[in-house]
């Protein structure tokens, strides 16, 4: 019994974190939605995907650093206390949304992996300029330019797009994806789904809607910074060509990957005005400085240090333990 009410304490407190913080998120995002729309596309991605792993996050640490070691610590192993119906529902419900995260990811790996044993089988290897990663030439009746996959990411270029295209607007569109590896844009993708709100919430659909766009016009500005407004005209223009070649049909899905038309939910028109303000002020965008993009990655270690001294704190443990023998009785 000792385990099983330890075990059903640490899902039911993990389910309770991650509403709460989800619902925290959900009131932000309300809040900010219209003053984030005049960011930068680079802040405004961090933030959107900070907001939506930060439930699962938040969680997680807590329970880490103060339930599982405040229960360990001042639980008797030998105690009366039993594991009630109201718990039980409610850690069965947490349970079942930590396998349905796992379960998003290993389905989009999954989606990934067909999809990329289906290009192969259309592709060729091919060398282009610029790329530095294993690039395949395809015959498909999408023009697609994508880059697929997280740890081994491939480039999948259609060969209407080669035909299409000239040099500089290639160049200008696999700049593009290289933005999408810059800003490890598809590590991030698999983060978003582990970190899914238990209760799948409206506002975690948003989130997800407005990161797309985001990812897609910090994309698009990597491109003027790196390449100046001149290749933000040529992306500008190849976008132009290929969404004038494209079929008439719904966009194709992509598991674990990024491509240049990127989401349905930001018209093609915006892009292209979007990228010729950008081209005009290219000059104003700095240099090739990605540190804050990459800090972002410190905050949850950050957030874990700052921790450390609570979770040694003898006395917060007990409060936190004391927290844990209420719930139980309330849930009994």
């Amino acid at each position: 019994m000792y385990f099983l009410i330890g075990i059903s304490l640490l899902f039911a407190f993990l389910f309770a974190i991650d509403v709460a913080a989800s619902l925290t998120a959900m009131l932000g995002w309300r809040l900010l939605a219209n003053t984030a729309s005049r960011w930068g596309a680079r802040t405004r991605v961090n933030v959107i995907f900070l907001m939506r792993v930060f439930p699962l996050v938040a969680a997680t640490i807590f329970i880490s650093a103060f339930v599982l070691p405040a229960f360990l610590i001042y639980e008797p192993t030998a105690t009366d206390e039993r594991v009630g119906l109201k718990l039980t529902l409610i850690s069965l419900v947490s349970a079942f949304g930590m396998v349905a995260a796992f379960g998003r990811v290993f389905a989009g790996w999954w989606r990934t992996r067909r999809l990329i044993g289906e290009w192969m089988g259309l592709s060729e290897p091919v060398e282009i300029e610029g790329v530095t990663i294993p690039a395949f030439r395809m015959r498909h009746p999408f023009p697609i330019i994508a880059v697929v996959g997280v740890l081994r990411p491939r480039m999948f270029v259609a060969e209407q797009i080669l035909a299409e295209l000239d040099d500089a607007e290639i160049a200008a569109s696999i700049a593009h994806e290289h933005g999408h590896i810059s800003n490890h844009d598809n590590l991030k993708r698999i983060a978003m789904r582990v970190c899914g709100d238990f209760l799948v919430l409206p506002l975690g659909k948003t989130l997800d809607r407005a990161w797309d766009a985001a990812a897609e016009s910090a994309a698009d500005e990597y491109v003027a910074r790196m390449g100046g407004g001149r290749c933000a005209l040529d992306l500008a223009s190849a976008l132009i060509k290929v969404g004038r070649i494209t079929p008439n049909e719904k966009a194709l899905p992509m598991p674990v990957g990024a491509y240049l038309l990127g989401s349905e939910d930001q018209p093609l028109a915006e892009r292209v005005d979007r990228l010729l303000r950008l081209a005009d002020r290219a000059d104003t965008l700095g240099g090739t400085a990605n540190s804050m993009q990459n800090s972002i990655w410190l905050i949850p270690i950050l957030a874990v240090i700052a921790t450390l001294p609570m979770a040694l704190n003898p006395n917060l443990l007990s409060a936190v333990h004391t927290i844990s023998e209420e719930l139980l009785a309330a849930l009994q």
